[in-house]
């Protein structure tokens, strides 16, 4: 059975061998994630590699409707790296953003495409919506109980809609 979640941890390897920056890749829910990087945070070893972070939110519906591909499914994702609460606007985009966040968004979308296991068309566009969410490190991030989640402030990039659709096995 393929197994989107493996696919993308895939990716993340593939994308923090281009960039040169280990990229640390976790799943799951806003909490989920949360406590693991929590759980990292506990360690000088595990600290330094929290950030940069690839973060596949899940659940997310596979569309298993159409006979000659495995599935389709919109998946949200986050890349983030940490701030500190100083930085003004313009020292993030320069530090954070231009620094780190965009490139690995770069190659990030650079090895999506070139996976054999995905079909974006013959044109190989990847649909999806895209935010540079300052808001994160700026105010941090509130979970739907009102909490803050994440001990670390952090800029991030929002990738929403992300549209794959996943070959079936047999057509690599």
């Amino acid at each position: 059975m393929i197994n989107i979640v493996d696919i993308f941890k895939d990716i993340s390897r593939n994308t923090s061998v281009s960039v040169g920056m280990e990229i640390n890749f976790l799943f799951g829910e806003w909490a989920q994630i949360a406590r693991e990087m929590e759980i990292l945070s506990k360690s000088p070893i595990t600290e330094s590699g929290k950030w940069p972070l690839l973060a596949l939110f899940t659940p997310f519906e596979e569309d298993k409707g159409d006979s000659d591909l495995y599935c389709k499914a919109n998946i949200d994702l986050m890349i983030a790296t940490r701030t500190l609460s100083d930085y003004t606007n313009n020292q993030r985009l320069a530090i954070s953003y231009k620094e780190i966040l965009h490139p690995v968004y770069e190659h990030f979308i650079s090895e999506l495409a070139k996976d054999k296991r995905f079909d974006f068309g013959s044109k190989n566009v990847i649909p999806h919506r895209y935010v540079d969410n300052m808001r994160y490190g700026s105010r941090g991030v509130y979970g739907s109980d009102g909490k803050k989640p994440f001990a670390d402030l952090f800029d991030g990039i929002d990738i929403l809609d992300l549209e794959i659709k996943v070959k079936k096995p047999n057509c690599r």
